[in-house]
């Protein structure tokens, strides 16, 4: 599982009020993105099981994994 301050960087990323007009799948996306790109997440490192992470985020597990569908697409 994120430990505790990358769960709350997601939770701050899907609650950003300029990220508001995009479904809730890209914010989950771009959050966990975000992440990666900055090197809170190691590369080649399992991100949590999507039901995990959607109860801890509080949406539904499809969200989780249509945002992890576009992220394996992406490359990362």
């Amino acid at each position: 599982m994120f430990k505790h301050a990358l769960l709350e960087s997601v939770k701050a990323g899907i609650a950003d009020p300029a990220q508001a007009a995009l479904p809730l799948r890209a914010r989950v996306q771009r959050a966990i993105r975000q992440l990666i790109l900055d090197g809170a997440l190691e590369v080649g490192r399992p991100l949590p099981a999507s039901r995990a992470l959607a109860q801890s985020l509080g949406v539904s597990r499809d969200t989780v994994e249509s945002a992890y569908g576009q992220l394996d697409a992406e490359g990362f």
